[in-house]
């Protein structure tokens, strides 16, 4: 069991947001863990356990908002940490998008610094981009992966939309999908030059293996 993990899911849970942030930066300061590590083993998994939570018939829409917001605010204030790695190459760069529909965009949120760590320059659009928007980012700029991200099973056909779009317009251009309702449906995503990852190592495997 992680402390640090255990910690800020106490601390989250009591939307004690003061003590997320700083419980986040003491670790750092203390080399208690890496940046990297700050992402994969307390940040995703704690956002993990609040997607899960909408399954559950006692959610509460208010508190997955607030704690949302504080993920949101961590992210933010880790963020000049995040600007100190190495400078990036111009063609390296990240599309990420959520496709109309998708509200939950926080999870695309974290994998955008994590790509930033790895060397890319991500372009994050934001929550519901429309499909007709799509078009016109393929074709405005040079990107080396498009991200795809579908919390909500009723985006799905939207995401299969954004996919075909992305083919017909790009065919040689790698897609990644992720998200709550793509690692529950791996047969509902369509489409050709399309990878599911399902968890951050997976992405950073994936990184390094293109990366030789």
């Amino acid at each position: 069991m992680n402390p640090f993990l255990e910690n800020f899911k106490t601390a989250l849970n009591a939307h004690d947001k003061d003590a997320c942030v700083r419980l986040i930066h003491e670790g750092l300061d203390a080399n208690s863990f890496r940046l990297i590590e700050a992402y994969e083993d307390i940040l995703s998994k704690a956002m993990a356990d609040v997607s899960s939570s909408q399954l559950d018939p006692r959610h509460k829409i208010w508190d997955e908002h607030v704690k949302t917001q504080i993920v949101r605010t961590v992210l933010e204030s880790l963020y000049p940490i995040v600007m100190r790695t190495p400078e990036i190459l111009p063609t390296r760069r990240v599309a990420l998008v959520c496709p109309e529909g998708e509200y939950h965009e926080l999870g695309l949120r974290i994998i955008a610094d994590v790509f930033r760590l790895s060397g890319y320059r991500p372009y994050f659009f934001g929550n519901s981009l429309p499909k007709f928007e799509i078009k016109d980012l393929i074709t405005s700029m040079d990107f080396a992966y498009v991200v795809l991200s579908a919390s909500n099973f009723y985006v799905l056909p939207a995401l299969n939309a954004s996919i075909a779009t992305i083919n017909e317009l790009r065919p040689d251009l790698k897609i990644l999908v992720g998200g709550h309702a793509v690692n529950h449906n791996h047969d509902a995503i369509h489409g050709n030059n399309v990878t599911i990852v399902t968890t951050l190592e997976e992405l950073k495997i994936l990184l390094t293996e293109e990366a030789r």
